[in-house]
């Protein structure tokens, strides 16, 4: 990862996820990994995979959010918990997440 980021930017990430938290009553999960899991074979499956493995769907009113960057495919996806849904369709994510991703190639 020190590629791709400087000392400093973990550091940054973490008020970024705070920083929307305060806003928000989302809870916000940014995870950046360099490769999808041996098995994994989508950005969506990886997404579904970290977003329960890192228990972001633990909150009160289903309002998690994962948001996924896999640097080596140049892949960018958000996953959003069912209490997100019911207000904004995923299609509505799906669209954000290819806008975001077209930046990384």
């Amino acid at each position: 990862m020190r590629k791709y980021f400087s000392e400093d930017d973990p550091r940054d990430f973490q008020w970024l996820e705070e920083d929307l938290e305060s806003r928000t009553s989302c809870e916000i999960r940014l995870e950046l990994r360099l490769d999808f899991e041996e098995g994994v074979g989508s950005i969506d499956q990886q997404a579904r995979n970290d977003f329960y493995k890192e228990g972001v769907f633990e909150t009160g009113h289903q309002v998690g959010i994962l948001i996924l960057a896999v640097l080596h495919r140049k892949e960018f996806a958000i996953w959003p918990d069912e209490g997100i849904t019911a207000m904004i369709a995923k299609d509505k994510f799906d669209s954000i997440a290819k806008e975001v991703e077209s930046y990384f190639k």
